[in-house]
């Protein structure tokens, strides 16, 4: 009887080893973070047949803290908030307007005619703060019909870390009504991270001749993690800040089924350290969003078996960016300021992740409410 019960237990075990080599090994644990915010920003306008640098500087949650124009000329700041500051010349002939949101900043200027904006043009920035700033150096032009070009002229990286690429896109140009609109894009991507750099140019015919320029650093994008599902599988985190400089975060897993899948799950209780929060689950996929209450800030977990039977881990996050009751100075400015300039609302608010039109009215993807309280 004692060797009949060894060998049961023998192949006991034999399979219990065989249905653990089956199974995927889970990964080690990834700390996603809060995407890198770029560092201040340089670019070079052609304006009226010369150059008007804008050094733009922000704080780690993406407010505009300094914007300065060389030459100051006759510019006056009509607006100075912290997440719009606008500049006028004298006659009102030339708008210059920087945007910050979501951790994307955008440049715009506005003249009479298309010639006033042709000519050479540069932009400058640290995109993920790695300490190498990318350089990007662009032309507007007349296709010879009033209509504008743009073309990308070079994209440098001194010094570039590991895994850090930059790719120029093929300008395109599209037409609607009397305007016309050429664009190119750079898009750039880093352990994880991606964020794209849109540089348009706009021309009208007619009456309503007017030009635009406008260099746009698109919002952080999230981290992915992708691979094989041992990959993505195990115990994960992230971590960010609240833009009053709460540290946050939150704890989440990726279990594996036995037969190929995998889902995400996670604590509703203690998921979310340093401040109070809730979690929706995702309808569609598997994955959540975690809401810091009273904060405005958010975090998705997504997971997607992709059809080429990769898995990718995606986590973007809506935190640091606005706090209710939260007082944000307005921005330095290099030129007069005129009386009203500091007075009246900052703008629009809604929630971005990486171009997935999630609102404040939980849109996009659409979530269904788990409960749970953490911040413990």
């Amino acid at each position: 009887m004692n060797h009949v019960r060894a060998g049961i237990g023998a192949r006991a075990a034999a399979l219990a080893l065989v249905s653990l080599l089956l199974l995927p090994a889970a990964a080690a644990a990834f700390d996603f973070t809060d995407p890198p915010a770029a560092g201040p920003i340089t670019a070079t306008l052609p304006l009226l047949g010369a150059s008007l640098k804008v050094d733009v500087a922000t704080d780690g949650a993406g407010n505009l803290t300094s914007v300065a124009l060389d030459p100051v000329g006759d510019f006056t700041a009509t607006r100075d908030r912290p997440h719009a500051v606008k500049f006028e010349n004298a006659d009102g002939s030339v708008k210059v307007t920087i945007s910050s949101w979501g951790g994307g900043t955008s440049i715009k200027a506005r003249a009479g005619t298309l010639a006033a904006l042709e000519g050479e043009g540069s932009w400058k920035a640290d995109v993920f703060s790695t300490g190498h700033p990318t350089t990007v150096q662009y032309t507007v032009g007349d296709n010879g019909s009033g209509g504008p070009t743009i073309v990308v002229d070079s994209v440098s990286t001194p010094g570039a870390p590991a895994g850090f690429t930059a790719t120029a896109g093929t300008p395109t140009t599209k037409t609607k009504g009397d305007f016309t609109t050429a664009s190119v894009g750079v898009q750039f991507a880093w352990n994880g991270f991606k964020r794209h750099l849109a540089i348009s140019v706009t021309a009208g015919t007619g009456d309503d001749a007017k030009a635009s320029l406008k260099v746009s650093l698109g919002g952080r994008s999230g981290q992915s993690l992708s691979g094989t599902l041992a990959d993505v599988l195990g115990s994960h985190t992230w971590h960010g800040q609240l833009c009053d400089g709460t540290s946050v975060g939150i704890a989440f897993q990726v279990v594996g089924d036995g037969s190929g899948g995998a889902k995400v799950t996670y604590d509703p209780d203690t998921f979310a350290t340093g401040a109070p929060a809730h979690a929706w689950n995702l309808k569609h996929g598997s994955g959540f969003v975690a809401l810091f209450d009273q904060k405005h800030a958010a975090v998705l977990v997504w997971l997607r078996h992709k059809s080429d039977g990769s898995w990718k881990l995606s986590v973007g996050s809506f935190v640091g960016r606005w706090c209710k009751g939260t007082t944000i100075p307005n921005p330095t400015v290099n030129t007069p300021v005129a009386p009203d300039a500091t007075k009246g609302p900052d703008g629009k608010w809604h929630w971005n992740f990486w171009g997935w039109g999630w609102d404040r009215h939980h849109g996009g993807h659409g979530c269904t409410k788990s409960g749970g309280n953490g911040g413990h």
